[in-house]
């Protein structure tokens, strides 16, 4: 083989192998679950006025649907507690599956007591990670 042969033949190694690379690299970016989670404070709008609420925003990057099984708090109180959702908001479409390129959303309505935290209030002092499930 000639000279310039072997630079066809180097120049095609390179093309199939940078091909491949990509093939393998899309492959594994389109089966990952890329869900990104925003919390923050914010009001909510009821018909008997305005409530203060930490509002959570969960979107999804994928390129498939992702199940979202539950959505919770974890406070950080130094007690371990964590303040779990055990049923969906009105207004709220989380946990619920979320499509491909699309966001759902939940809250927890937050108030000033402790008292109040068998009704799914959680007092704006206390600082909270979140934590959600997604599942393919």
């Amino acid at each position: 083989m000639d000279a310039a042969g072997w630079i066809v033949a180097g120049y095609a190694a390179i093309v199939s192998t940078a091909g491949l690379a990509w093939q393998v690299i899309s492959w594994s970016l389109a089966r990952k679950n890329r869900v990104t989670v925003e919390v923050r404070f914010g009001m909510l709008d009821y018909p008997t006025g305005l409530v203060d609420a930490v509002l959570v925003r969960v979107v999804n990057r994928s390129d498939h649907t992702v199940r979202v099984t539950g959505v919770g708090l974890d406070l950080q109180d130094g007690s371990g507690r964590t303040l779990n959702q055990t049923a969906i908001p009105e207004g709220a479409t989380l946990p619920d599956p979320v499509a491909s390129h699309d966001a759902g959303s939940t809250h927890f309505k937050s108030g000033p007591s402790r008292r109040k935290l068998g009704s799914t209030a959680v007092p704006r002092s206390w600082p909270s990670r979140i934590w959600q499930q997604a599942r393919r």
